[in-house]
């Protein structure tokens, strides 16, 4: 007959497992029903943000992925050119910068022929004036329900030759049109296909003007094509949360 071992201890030691897992678990729990899963949840939102944008990198624009993203303080001497969607992701982002040129309901049209800020400035003044050694221009939304996609890009062409012209030194940066969210494109009558469309001509326009093109909406999009709702609160412009994924892509193409 085969003797069996015995093991004195073996008992104790179980029951200290089962202890020890039964505290784990209720560490988990505690944790889980705290405050602080919130601040998880924001980190581990945060970090798929990274991993998404690392991974879009590749993605076709002209101005090539640098090998780690740039301080803020990058952007000190900067100038932004836009309408609303600008003026509230440098107040969203509290960005330095040198400048900026933001009129809420701006168009195209206002830009070329020479529109005014209520200071009595126009954009080439306004421009000449700063000295920026770097431009970034966001335009165009407001214009793609009355405005045909080749005329915009041709109005964005000579838009990029005046820029030129006023500070020749100056790197100019266009970033696409931003996704809109469903809700606004059945107020406007502009589709996801229609802002894409209209990108690429742009894209195309920035390589004729030696302008670095900035694909912004590619991360901001959703699996539709139209602008993430957690990029938004109003349905017209990027909340905090929107503005922090924009910022983040702008300090990873900064060459």
């Amino acid at each position: 007959m085969r003797e069996q071992k015995t093991y004195p201890h073996g008992k104790s030691m179980i029951a200290t497992c089962i202890v020890l897992m039964v505290i784990a678990s209720g560490i988990i729990l505690t944790f889980w029903a705290s405050p602080l899963r919130k601040n998880w949840d924001s980190i581990s939102v945060d970090a798929k943000t990274v991993s998404s944008e690392k991974q879009k990198t590749v993605t076709s624009h002209n101005s090539s992925t640098v090998a780690s993203a740039a301080d803020i303080s990058y952007f000190q001497d900067a100038y932004f050119i836009g309408d609303v969607q600008t003026a509230t992701f440098l107040q969203n982002t509290a960005l330095p910068h040198l400048g900026a040129y933001t009129v809420n309901n701006m168009h195209m049209s206002d830009l070329l022929r020479g529109r005014q800020l209520s200071e009595g400035e126009s954009l080439v003044s306004a421009v000449k004036t700063a000295e920026p050694k770097k431009i970034y221009v966001l335009i165009g939304g407001n214009d793609l329900a009355t405005t045909q996609p080749d005329t915009l890009a041709k109005q964005y062409g000579t838009l990029l030759e005046t820029l030129h012209s006023a500070v020749p030194s100056a790197k100019l940066y266009v970033q696409s049109v931003l996704p809109i969210t469903t809700y606004r494109s059945k107020i406007i009558g502009v589709t996801a296909e229609d802002i894409i469309s209209f990108n690429t001509l742009l894209q195309a326009t920035c390589t004729q003007q030696n302008a670095n093109y900035l694909d912004v909406a590619s991360v901001l999009r959703s699996g539709d094509q139209m602008l993430a709702p957690t990029y938004t609160s109003d349905n017209v412009t990027l909340n905090a949360a929107g503005a922090r994924v924009w910022l983040f892509y702008l300090q990873w193409h900064t060459s």
